[in-house]
């Protein structure tokens, strides 16, 4: 029988989890950081709870391995944004006690911004930039000088990147050798909009506009899927190759470049109020929907053969963009068929996805995601991504309306 209800706290230095399908009575005198639940989407807060629990000081969960041992990222990895990303989506929805606890990750994730990679809009768009959209419309002192400074020193890092591999006109994964652009890279550019809102300097704004447009061009298929990378002369920004790092192949579509592009082109959809991105976001819909399995849950590449392991993480990452996407067309009329349908098949993705989240403890385990196939037995395929999280909690969020 399915549970009914959870509740997890904390009571001395123990973290405390139950769930039940049938009404009981439980004391709870001396606890602190409660969460009481009745909805499989609220398993995700007890579980950052939990994981909460367990972290030492400055310690960034990357995921679980199957058996839920904890795995960490180093500060200057591209998932080392995704805890303090996770727990400001799971305050959007409870504010206490997890508000506290994403400021005190952010802050702990501030001073690498300049590090010589794209993966900085990941890192800085999760930690620095939620936090100060949470946090610093009604302003909060110094704290927020400190997150827009940090959010500003990623942007001007990808203005730097894009200097050095200006002939091709996109954002490279790096600045030195070959030119490697890849689709999850439009996940990086969504801290640039901001810049330029921010600034008032159109440099960022630019930037990303191009390097979306030429993204399309060389890595979103006729059809609305994707190709994961594309390789250029640095000096002369000729194209050298196509290729993928994680998915079946360069002729396949990686169910997560597939998520990452879909959401990355319908956010600059709505933030640069380009018609012919939104257009693209659209195409992108169109091939998730033709594609999707019938529960909703993609395979780690959608041209994978059936019986191949699933990706919840590609599934809440599609379902968040849908819900983008969504927003976009009603904000940018004359372009979509219609907002509902991607509405519609975002909630579709998004249950299909925490159906996978456990019931038991350790509540809200989200289990089924693959980081990279190609690496065969590692602890990270089958188990949980902290980016999981992050982006199951704000397609819950933005399901909800926030």
């Amino acid at each position: 029988m399915p549970a009914r209800w959870a509740v997890s706290y904390d009571i001395g230095n123990r973290h405390v989890e139950r769930a039940g399908a049938r009404t009981t009575s439980i004391s709870l005198q001396g606890v602190s950081d409660l969460i009481i639940s009745s909805s499989q989407q609220a398993l995700l807060l007890h579980r950052l709870a939990e994981l909460h629990a367990r972290l030492g000081p400055r310690q960034l969960p990357m995921g679980a391995d199957v058996n839920d041992h904890l795995h960490f990222s180093r500060p200057r990895s591209w998932t080392s944004g995704f805890w303090a990303g996770a727990l400001w989506q799971a305050a959007a929805l409870l504010r206490r006690p997890f508000e506290g606890w994403a400021l005190r990750a952010t802050l702990d994730h501030l001073g690498y911004e300049s590090t010589p990679t794209h993966d900085v809009g990941f890192m800085y768009g999760q930690s620095s930039l939620n936090a100060y959209e949470a946090l610093c419309r009604a302003g909060r002192g110094g704290v927020c000088s400190r997150l827009r400074d940090s959010v500003l020193r990623a942007a001007d890092e990808l203005v730097r990147l894009a200097a050095t591999n200006r002939l091709a006109g996109t954002i490279p994964t790096g600045p030195h050798g070959r030119a490697d652009t890849i689709i999850d890279s439009m996940m990086n550019t969504l801290i640039l909009p901001w810049a330029t809102r921010f600034t008032g300097k159109p440099v960022y704004a630019r930037l990303a506009e191009r390097h979306a447009r030429r993204v399309a061009a060389l890595l979103v298929r006729t059809d609305g899927s994707t190709i994961q990378a594309v390789n250029f002369n640095r000096a002369t920004g000729r194209v050298l190759s196509i290729a993928t790092h994680q998915g079946i192949s360069a002729r396949s579509t990686w169910s997560r470049g597939q998520g990452w592009a879909l959401y990355g082109f319908a956010v600059d959809a709505l933030e640069l109020r380009s018609r012919p991105l939104l257009r693209v976001a659209e195409r992108l819909a169109e091939y998730v929907s033709a594609h999707l399995p019938a529960d909703g849950v993609p395979l780690w590449d959608y041209d994978a053969q059936p019986g191949a392991p699933v990706d919840v993480s590609a599934g809440v990452i599609t379902a968040a963009g849908l819900f983008h996407l969504a927003a976009a067309c009603q904000r940018l009329p004359g372009v979509c068929a219609g907002a509902g349908q991607w509405r519609a098949l975002a909630r579709r993705m998004l249950a299909g996805a925490l159906a996978y989240a456990s019931g038991r403890a350790p509540l809200g385990l989200l289990r089924g995601q693959e980081l990279n196939e190609h690496a065969g037995r590692k602890w990270f395929n089958g188990g949980e991504l902290t980016l999981g999280l992050s982006y199951a909690l704000e397609a819950v969020k933005l399901e909800n309306g926030g």
